[in-house]
């Protein structure tokens, strides 16, 4: 009489616990995409936008720019929080998948796959924005007053090369262990199917 009760506590444990994940999972990424849009159509208005200062105490000013650094600088921040929405709608749905018990099922190895692509694409994607941002700005000549010009007369510098494709190393890496995992799930998914079709 123990066990069964015991497996029901289990069991209602960990649905309780899943449908948690699934719940902050879906509210997370609602949060990130409401804060990327903001964020993106306040600095697209523009014509200023705070831009962080370089030592990474987080202090900055309010600097007007031109629309198109307006519009990089939108990307640079709107395509991680993209990331991190759909990573977070992948991990609730993933937590839906397994609420009834953990098996090897071609959903739950397809949501391993799109974790690993969307982290490893999207913070690659990230990164090469950021670093563009960081590497771009306005060309002041020497007779320039930067307090009384036209920023949207002034030429941008965009810094384009090899060194904006560098992308994030520690998510990149993370990214590949995902993609192990999922393939390590996939060969679950072909023994279990080769068992079933045994019994």
């Amino acid at each position: 009489m123990t066990a069964p009760t015991t497996n029901r506590a289990t069991d209602a444990t960990r649905i309780l616990a899943l449908g948690s994940i699934r719940i902050t999972g879906i509210t997370v990424a609602v949060l990130a995409a409401t804060v990327a849009l903001t964020f993106a159509i306040v600095t697209i208005v523009g014509p200023t936008v705070w831009v962080f200062s370089d030592d990474g105490t987080g202090a900055g000013t309010l600097t007007e720019l031109p629309l198109g650094l307006r519009v990089a600088r939108a990307v640079a921040f709107l395509l991680p929080c993209a990331t991190a929405s759909a990573m977070a709608l992948l991990v609730a749905e993933l937590a839906w998948k397994v609420r009834r018990g953990v098996r090897f099922v071609p959903q739950v190895s397809r949501a391993a796959t799109a974790l690993a692509l969307t982290l490893g694409v999207g913070s690659w994607a990230s990164k090469i924005a950021v670093n563009l941002v960081a590497s771009s700005g306005l060309i002041y000549n020497d007779v320039t007053d930067p307090t009384q010009v036209d920023v949207n007369v002034l030429p941008i510098h965009w810094g384009f090369g090899a060194h904006i494709l560098w992308p994030d190393p520690t998510l990149l890496g993370l990214a590949i262990v995902l993609g192990v995992l999922a393939y390590i799930i996939r060969a679950g998914e072909r023994l279990q199917r080769d068992t079933d079709g045994l019994v």
